[in-house]
């Protein structure tokens, strides 16, 4: 993985994005298809995705984004909060 310094204090949200398009897609997404899905520009994209695959959530293989077991535990729980306290918001 890159050597991105890791966010500062992650936006919630953005991780949202990050483990919700993931989550739709069992087979990954390319690095650069993934980036498009979240909306950030590369310095901030390549920050969350070396922040994610430190926690365990993400894992890069062959260019492809995939979403871990921990990753899909994650993503239950943060989504399950955001749209207990917002509802169903787009992230």
């Amino acid at each position: 993985m890159d050597d991105a310094s890791p966010p500062p204090r992650p936006d919630l949200y953005v991780v949202a994005r990050f483990l919700d398009r993931l989550g739709e897609s069992p087979g990954g997404h390319l690095r650069t298809k993934l980036q498009q899905a979240v909306r950030l520009n590369y310095d901030l994209y390549r920050s969350y995705l070396s922040w994610l695959t430190t926690k365990g959530w993400v894992e890069v293989i062959d260019e492809r984004v995939v979403l871990t077991k921990a990753g899909l535990d994650a993503r239950e729980r943060l989504l399950g909060w955001i749209r207990d306290a917002f509802g169903d918001i787009r992230l």
